[in-house]
């Protein structure tokens, strides 16, 4: 899209949704650019914030650098983009598919702090924690949510990538895996031996990790929830209720029936296979499952490459109460709390 004078152009999703006219509201982490001002009336924030340390990428040229040599695309910053536009968008996301050391960490295709090269036309022109405690973000209404399990859309893929074997070998597990995962997932790895300690001894202390496999389960379940999600979902909260002009609101999406939609799916039934359960597979509400509910209500279905899958009539009142919460706060700004009768089956 472009701001209001036509002049700069800013990229940022948004999504009105039975809006009265001139109100927008941004399903966006990043709200503290400039450019920005005036744009949008409400924020909604699911999972994730600029806060997090996957939000932003610190070193823009090196991993440019790192993209050229695996096309071979080499030189000055201005030779690299250009070689680099003449290469197809499969090649691109390849060769940023071969820099993950783990699942899809590092994530480095992120935004950047920008006014380096951009100057006063930059769209984030400071770290947005910066940009925030000096109070530069809309003061508008914000929204911001997670899901109960999110770690579980990081744990289950990186349990299949590793294997049985390895993920349960104590020694692969502490001096190779759990300082891989941390190095992939934090802004600065530089303490990884130190930090790897400390995650043990706050998650793992005393856990068998051969034999106490739902134990570890969990608590990775847990750690890979905090490092990516909750960790900086808490800290922008605190940060944006500190704010005595701004209306905050804040929810955690727990909904799951056992036949209701899940990105897991797919991915537990590997698990499965492998000989790995636990209850939590069946329960737990990872990340994105509360899209299910907002984007195709109708009755179906359908998300991160899953088949199309039947809304059960418990998922159906759910659909219909957050689609409701939603277009009340993109219209007014407000969430209003709206209460409907459950049913228990799962028809």
């Amino acid at each position: 899209m472009q701001s209001q004078d036509g002049s700069k152009k800013i990229s940022i999703s948004i999504c009105a949704i039975n809006c009265p006219l001139r109100k927008t509201t941004t399903f966006s982490s990043f709200i503290s650019s400039l450019l920005t001002s005036g744009l949008f009336q409400e924020v909604i924030m699911q999972s994730g914030s600029a806060l997090c340390d996957w939000a932003i990428e610190r070193n823009p040229f090196q991993y440019m650098e790192q993209i050229g040599e695996a096309l071979e695309c080499f030189g000055t910053s201005e030779e690299l983009a250009t070689c680099l536009r003449t290469k197809s968008a499969e090649a691109l996301i390849s060769a940023q598919e071969g820099l993950h050391a783990i699942w899809i960490t590092p994530m480095r295709a992120t935004p950047i702090v920008d006014n380096e090269w951009r100057g006063d036309a930059a769209l984030l022109p400071a770290d947005p924690e910066i940009l925030m405690d000096s109070g530069a973000f809309p003061n508008i209404p914000i929204m911001l949510g997670v899901t109960s399990e999110e770690g579980l859309l990081a744990y289950c893929p990186i349990r299949l990538e590793v294997g049985a074997q390895k993920f349960q070998d104590p020694e692969y597990f502490k001096q190779e895996l759990l300082p891989k995962i941390l190095s992939s997932l934090l802004d600065d790895p530089s303490e990884i031996d130190s930090i790897s300690k400390a995650v043990l001894g706050q998650y793992l202390e005393g856990v068998d990790i051969e034999n106490d496999t739902k134990v570890v389960i969990s608590e990775m379940v847990n750690l890979l929830g905090d490092l990516i999600f909750y960790g900086c979902h808490w800290k922008t909260l605190e940060k944006f209720a500190m704010n005595p002009r701004l209306s905050v609101y804040s929810y955690v999406f727990s909904h799951r029936t056992p036949r209701s939609p899940s990105s897991l799916k797919l991915l537990t039934q590997g698990l499965r296979h492998e000989g790995t359960y636990h209850p939590i597979f069946d329960s737990g509400v990872a990340h994105g499952d509360e899209l299910y509910y907002l984007f195709e209500p109708n009755g179906h279905a359908k998300g991160f490459g899953s088949r199309p899958e039947r809304l059960t009539l418990t998922d159906e009142r759910m659909a219909e109460m957050m689609t409701q919460i939603w277009v009340t706060f993109a219209s007014t700004g407000y969430a209003k709390i709206i209460f409907m009768q459950f049913f228990t089956t799962t028809s």
